[in-house]
């Protein structure tokens, strides 16, 4: 409901205005992509499995990276956590970022439609 009313104020605003309002992206908004990537690839939704003497990276999950103020997509490629960025391009703002993933996830999905 909440997102609803948001996406309603956004057009509303839009009309009135003239302008394209863009929304602010937040970590929730990123984090909640990547819930749905590892949903549509049958990725374990935990990056890391703990017990109380080890921690065991869980291997082809996707996890967002943060540093430097930026952030990107990352997938963990060993058991000690090792990362790979499946779209390159460094550490970016949460708008580019976003982006990026909405895209990934789209070309998952459309990969999908087609096998079918």
């Amino acid at each position: 409901m909440k997102n609803e009313n948001k996406k309603n104020t956004v057009e509303r605003i839009n009309q009135i205005t003239g302008k394209k309002y863009k929304m602010r992206i937040t970590e929730q908004h990123l984090d909640s992509l990547i819930n749905r990537l590892n949903q549509i690839t049958g990725e374990n939704p935990k990056a890391y499995d703990t017990t109380k003497t080890k921690n065991r990276a869980n291997i082809g999950t996707y996890i967002l990276d943060c540093a430097y103020g930026g952030y990107q997509l990352a997938r963990i490629h060993n058991a000690s956590g090792g990362q790979s960025q499946p779209l390159g391009g460094g550490y970016q703002s949460k708008r580019e970022t976003y982006e990026k993933i909405i895209a990934f996830i789209s070309g998952f999905e459309a990969a999908k439609e087609a096998k079918k």
